[in-house]
């Protein structure tokens, strides 16, 4: 096979399923793909996962690519691509861990001596709870379920299950105060999170990632992972042969690894003193901002004070009342509203894992808690689609309107000046007309939503006939995504453009609610 052409190849492995077309495409461009992702991730392990999941694109894309004269830029163009959402996932990886510890800071002194406290209690403490306050509490916390994911277990409704969360660690935090330990509630949940449930040894998560990856001879993932490990595993057998001896070459490895893990810990200790000094830094910062809001909140309430009690003196307006409102109701509750839109082809779509409602128009909604909908992005990201997003604020119960342009192409990551002139050509205008209204006895949200796209282009405007139209009605509890889902019509796009799109797509629009006061300061933490 060494002397076909590569559209022989893809040929033969879509259309006979050949092993070996697939193992000879991998073998001419594994290093090609390696060296790229090596050059963007800068790490090895990185590197290898980004190569494998090049291939498993290509597996997937090959039909589409049998008739491209050169392979090697579209492999170039998509390890790019899946690199460069690698290096965003680790970015926001290491994000969520300083957060974490910010938290944890924020209610003991010492990092590392909470967990190190309450450890010798935690196990005695949870046999005192109650078995429903022991289940949720191991369920949320040991187990890193979602508070969807406790509902469904405990067989009841989010809101309760987030509830009785929070009741059950009240109640354990109560009981290791009485042994002699205080913490708050966010820094026990987030010291239980982070050391409860130890990480195993990494040899067994290898040798279990090689079972399942056997395990799944039959789907193209695990052929394309079973091909790449066979090139890879020749290789390696090659340069041990090659080598002085086997026992050589460990004794080596060996060294060099000891060699590392000094370097490393010497990293990690230096590392260790640099988050105290940010954490304290975060701590400081942390006070400083709250006593300014507060000082603010103050301030504007003193100042409706004095304007009132000045305007009985003057008997200027001696019938006039005012009313501070010191608690939040449905009435002096402004409502932000974020929104978000994408087009996706139908695959696309099934990457984001959405549970859907199907709407009577053939359509679908659904509702996605703060993990899911950053799952949910996290999968746009990985499929290169580029979304549009805008946002606006009213009283409670007050209609708004937001009109924006929605990309129908899909751009390489960094996009060049002629991708963003084709995606701002080939787009679609899209109108959400909404009346957001909060509860303030719930905390709950009801959107009332009225969707429309029109045709972009010269004669694009918003008294122009809409090529698809949609309603829906939702509840939403705080912190919930609503998401949206309708089928664009062909006529969405302009006619005269040689790279219309000409597969089917979706309109997907995210809206996230949220319930502030005056100064823009959140209502539920």
């Amino acid at each position: 096979m060494n002397d076909l052409s590569e559209n022989v190849l893809l040929r033969d492995y879509v259309e006979k399923h050949s092993e070996a077309a697939f193992a000879e495409l991998v073998r001419r461009y594994v290093d090609f793909v390696y060296s790229t992702a090596r050059r963007m991730v800068g790490n090895e392990q990185a590197a290898q996962d980004v190569t494998q999941s090049v291939f498993v694109a290509l597996a997937r894309d090959a039909r589409k690519l049998i008739r491209r004269p050169v392979l090697s830029g579209w492999l170039h163009c998509t390890s790019r691509n899946i690199a460069a959402n690698a290096l965003r996932s680790d970015a926001r990886r290491r994000a969520r861990e300083l957060q974490a510890a910010i938290m944890n800071e924020s209610q003991s002194d010492q990092p590392g001596d909470l967990w190190e406290r309450i450890a010798p209690q935690i196990d005695a403490a949870l046999g005192e709870l109650s078995r429903s306050d022991r289940d949720a509490i191991l369920l949320r916390y040991f187990q890193n379920k979602s508070i969807r994911e406790v509902a469904q277990i405990l067989q009841t409704t989010e809101s309760a299950a987030h509830k009785r969360v929070n009741r059950s660690v009240e109640r354990l935090r109560k009981i290791i105060a009485k042994h002699g330990v205080v913490a708050g509630v966010s820094g026990l949940t987030v010291a239980i999170s982070a050391n409860a449930v130890q990480q195993a040894p990494t040899w067994m998560a290898a040798a279990s990632s090689s079972a399942g990856l056997l395990s799944i001879q039959t789907s193209t993932k695990g052929i394309v992972t079973t091909l790449i490990q066979k090139i890879l595993a020749t290789t390696a057998v090659v340069a041990i042969v090659g080598s002085a001896g086997y026992a050589l070459k460990l004794r080596s490895d060996l060294l060099s690894l000891s060699q590392q893990e000094s370097l490393l810990a010497a990293q990690l200790e230096q590392s260790n003193r640099d988050r105290d000094d940010a954490l304290r830094r975060a701590g400081l910062l942390a006070g400083e901002n709250e006593s300014l809001h507060q000082a603010t909140r103050d301030l504007a309430r003193l100042q409706a004070k004095l304007a009132l009690s000045r305007a009985q003196e003057s008997n200027a307006a001696p019938h006039v009342t005012a009313t501070i409102p010191e608690t939040p109701s449905d009435t002096n509750v402004q409502v932000q509203l974020n929104a978000r839109f994408a087009s996706l082809s139908d695959d696309q779509l099934q990457t984001l894992g959405i549970q859907w409602t199907t709407d009577a128009d053939g359509g679908g909604h659904g509702q996605l808690s703060v993990d899911q909908y950053l799952e949910a992005s996290n999968a746009l990201a990985k499929v290169n689609v580029t979304t549009a997003a805008c946002g606006m604020s009213f009283i409670s119960g007050a209609k708004m309107r937001m009109t924006t342009a929605v990309p129908l192409l899909e751009t390489a990551l960094p996009p060049t000046d002629a991708d963003l002139e084709a995606v701002d050509k080939i787009s679609a205008l899209v109108t959400l007309n909404t009346q957001p209204i909060y509860s303030a006895d719930d905390g709950g949200f009801t959107l009332s939503l009225l969707t429309a796209l029109r045709q972009r282009g010269a004669a694009a405007a918003e008294d122009q006939p809409p090529v698809m139209q949609a309603s829906n009605q939702l509840a939403l509890l705080h912190g919930q995504t609503a998401v949206l889902e309708r089928e664009i019509p062909a006529g969405a796009w302009p006619s005269d453009f040689t790279n219309t799109p000409s597969t089917p797509r979706k309109l997907v629009v995210f809206l996230t609610p949220e319930a502030i006061d005056g100064y823009g300061n959140p209502l539920v933490r």
